[in-house]
């Protein structure tokens, strides 16, 4: 992929999700002040510190490979910390006894 090319693909993903969609490895640097939802599992550390509070998040991969479980462990530890989740539900498959099970409260979900 040439310059020109990146540099398009990277102007349209940042109008699509926002200016920090695409930051390079060598030089990505995290705020001090950004508010991080911790799970205290390994996902802190792959992501820095957390998910960061305030943005949407979706978990993309082959059936059965845990996807299902991050979503509840992140917006059960939002819900411990005080925030908020929101669950958008496309495939009509939200079993709300495993988030119960993951700890998450219904009711301000």
């Amino acid at each position: 992929m040439g310059a020109t090319a990146l540099a398009d693909a990277i102007a349209r993903i940042e109008n699509r999700y926002g200016m920090r969609a695409v930051v390079r490895g060598d030089v990505a640097e995290r705020q001090d002040d950004e508010r991080r939802i911790r799970t205290g599992g390994s996902l802190d550390r792959v992501t820095g510190g957390g998910i960061r509070a305030g943005e949407p998040l979706a978990f993309i991969g082959p059936a059965t490979a845990g996807k299902l479980s991050l979503a509840l462990s992140v917006a059960a530890a939002a819900q411990r910390e005080g925030g908020m989740a929101a669950w958008i539900d496309a495939s009509a498959s939200f079993d709300p006894l495993a988030a119960l099970r993951a700890g998450i409260d219904l009711d301000r979900l």
